[in-house]
């Protein structure tokens, strides 16, 4: 823990939000708890989509620039109100303030909105954030999310499936010790296999339908697929997207032709899950 503490890439700061999402949004920064929530409104609002969504940043780095640029072209996609949550970052807090945030900010959008009509998004640390707070409304028995969209999930801290190793030298992002580390810090001394830390090891019924985005040039691939397996064996019903050659969180790059077919993708799974 104390090596992680010390991690020098912590930053809990948020980028400043682009002009450009601003012309495409009204926007409203509210608070809760001390951490920033954006509630973003499509000026042309075509949809009752409520999408709550999780950045990335291996638990210890806040919202950057591609993560607003993301949000911007799915916001102009679905016309859906996306919330996005600046929720607490190790190694100020650990796993245990995020999911308690993660609790009252999830049953204040309760108050105004239906579980049906919310859309649960994470890119990376956020993926794995969202997998593992669904499961946590199951074992609590609260209302779920419609379903739960997954860019580059980070299910395992651990970073202990055989097949890393043969992926590592593909990645040009992602390295296995400095993940590591993140993600002792964010299990603040608990197990990092925990299932509020590493959701692969939680349990995978009742979950609303999931959809997982994956290139397989991603150091967190083989987790992916552990997941698709996992879910088979369950019955519990997924889409998979695999993307050949492409990299950790490539749909943020917004630019890119494969993450311009990413949002069309997410907006027609969104507009489909309503019918």
């Amino acid at each position: 823990m104390e090596k992680a503490i010390r991690f020098k890439k912590f930053v809990d700061d948020p980028a400043p939000m682009p002009g450009h999402v601003k012309e495409i949004c009204e926007i409203e920064k509210r608070e809760m708890a001390g951490r920033a929530v954006w509630y973003l409104e499509p000026k042309v609002k075509s949809s009752k989509n409520i999408l709550l969504y999780l950045h990335g940043g291996a638990y210890i780095k806040n919202m950057l620039s591609f993560h607003w640029d993301l949000i911007g072209e799915i916001s102009r996609e679905t016309g859906a109100l996306i919330v996005v949550a600046d929720y607490p970052l190790a190694p100020k807090a650990t796993f245990l303030d995020t999911y308690a945030f993660m609790d009252s900010l999830y049953m204040n959008l309760l108050k105004i909105y239906q579980a049906e009509d919310i859309v649960m998004m994470g890119d990376s640390a956020g993926g794995g954030l969202a997998l593992g707070f669904a499961q946590k409304l199951i074992q609590n028995n609260k209302p779920l999310p419609r379903q739960l969209i997954l860019l580059s999930p980070w299910l395992d801290v651990t970073m202990s499936h055989p097949e890393i190793i043969e992926i590592q030298p593909k990645d040009k992002m992602l390295g296995v010790k400095g993940l590591e580390l993140c993600g002792l810090a964010y299990a603040g001394g608990a197990d990092p296999k925990n299932p509020w830390i590493s959701p692969i090891y939680g349990k995978m019924e009742g979950l609303p339908v999931i959809s997982i985005f994956m290139g397989t040039h991603d150091l967190l691939w083989p987790d992916a697929k552990k997941l698709c397996a996992l879910l088979d064996k369950q019955g519990t019903p997924y889409n998979y997207f695999e993307y050949p050659g492409m990299f950790h969180v490539w749909m943020a790059i917004t630019a890119l032709n494969e993450s311009k077919v990413v949002v069309r993708q997410i907006g027609d799974l969104i507009k489909n899950s309503r019918k």
